[in-house]
């Protein structure tokens, strides 16, 4: 199951990045997925156990996405605050 957890991440990493059109990551969906991959198959079940609203997964996908940007931010920041 974690096999089909790591795939479905990375493969999000990469269709960003694709999107972005960097050719770079600076940030990873799939580390910050894996650390929380207990919300990330509750999440759907959540879902499919009521109305079908996506707007439940949606909100921690995006929350998800977020925090990496964040979590960027403050790395850059710290790095730089080095100079």
């Amino acid at each position: 199951m974690i096999e089909v957890l790591v795939d479905a991440s990375t493969l999000t990493d990469f269709a960003l990045a694709q999107e972005e059109k960097t050719g770079t990551r600076l940030y990873s969906l799939s580390t910050l997925i894996h650390k929380e991959k207990k919300a990330y198959y509750e999440k759907p079940d959540e879902v499919q156990i009521g109305e079908g609203d996506i707007t439940i997964w949606l909100s921690w996908f995006l929350e998800i996405y977020a925090h990496s940007i964040e979590s960027i931010l403050i790395i850059a920041d710290t790095s730089l605050s080095v100079f």
